[in-house]
């Protein structure tokens, strides 16, 4: 996971979405963009993104580590 400066979040979601687009397979915008949702307090924002990610290399270690992290956050905040 990567910290922005909360000011700056919404160009590094711009950038974000502008990288996703460009390489719709690359797992690692998805990953930043639902650590931006966590900022909102957007659980069920950042788990889809996860689960995007997770879905396009299911294989990937950090990918499933990071919804495990973002499904524990979930559970906890219930």
């Amino acid at each position: 996971w990567s910290v922005f400066d909360r000011a700056k979040i919404p160009a590094a979601v711009e950038a974000l979405e502008s990288a996703r687009s460009l390489s719709p397979r690359n797992q690692q915008p998805f990953w930043e963009l639902a650590q931006m949702k966590l900022y909102e307090n957007n659980v069920a924002g950042a788990e889809e993104l996860a689960r995007q990610a997770h879905d396009l290399y299911p294989e990937n270690v950090q990918s499933r580590a990071i919804m495990e992290e973002i499904e524990k956050i979930r559970e906890n905040r219930q």
